[in-house]
């Protein structure tokens, strides 16, 4: 991503910008737009701080107010191994059940379809894709989630989704994560999760998503455009 900086100086000249991530110089560019191109690979995800510091002819020197960011990268290298991640045309081969289901209902994140569960009082869906994961892969779990919810706690859990990897019979190996309803966004604001399956690299098993909710004001957790590399 390209990160720039605007500097100016009483007597019109600015001689330095510098670029940080979390305290670190990065770049430097002495000739304006003052600008580096930040290659966000080499930054761990999660969140960062992004300063500049501009110079004058005398030295003088200007501190920006830090920038917060959360870097999110998708995963790179090795061969897709979803098939119809972005639920296009049908569910297939996804295996929908309960109240799990594949929408078309205008809230993608790209494309046409998606998946929601939940969606209703009482919910209980299940969405699973079986997968053999090489052990040459890096086993990265990514996909798009909106969790749009009727709820009004900002404490409260009372509407769950949980990742899961599972057996191909079916038997819960591990949850990898959960939302809730305290996650929730604008219906159709849309959030890169980036999660790790390389616990089981070498193994054929269900990659699940499945939500639960309680008696009152439902909660839908939307999925689209998973993958897996």
């Amino acid at each position: 991503m390209t990160v720039s900086a605007n500097a100016s100086d009483n007597a019109g000249i600015v001689t330095l910008v510098e670029f940080f991530v979390d305290g670190t110089l990065k770049a430097s560019d002495t000739t304006a737009p003052h600008a580096f191109a930040w290659d966000t690979l080499t930054a761990a995800d999660g969140p960062h701080t992004l300063t500049a510091k501009a110079y004058d002819p005398s030295n003088n020197v200007g501190t920006s107010a830090g920038v917060a960011l959360s870097v999110q990268n998708q995963p790179s290298g090795g061969s897709e191994l979803v098939v119809n991640g972005g639920f296009e045309g049908s569910a297939t081969p996804w295996v929908l059940s309960g109240n799990a289901y594949r929408s078309t209902g205008g809230y993608p994140h790209a494309g046409a379809g998606y998946s929601v569960l939940g969606f209703y009082n009482n919910a209980n869906g299940t969405e699973y894709h079986t997968v053999a994961i090489p052990a040459t892969a890096a086993g990265t779990l990514s996909f798009w989630l909106n969790v749009s919810s009727s709820e009004t706690t900002a404490t409260t859990v009372y509407d769950r989704l949980y990742v899961e990897a599972r057996s191909t019979a079916g038997v819960l190996l591990g949850t990898v994560a959960t939302f809730s309803n305290l996650d929730k966004a604008a219906i159709g604001a849309y959030t890169l999760r980036s999660l790790s399956l390389a616990a089981w690299k070498g193994q054929t098993i269900r990659v699940q998503f499945r939500a639960t909710t309680d008696g009152s004001l439902a909660t839908s957790f939307r999925v689209d455009d998973v993958s897996l590399r």
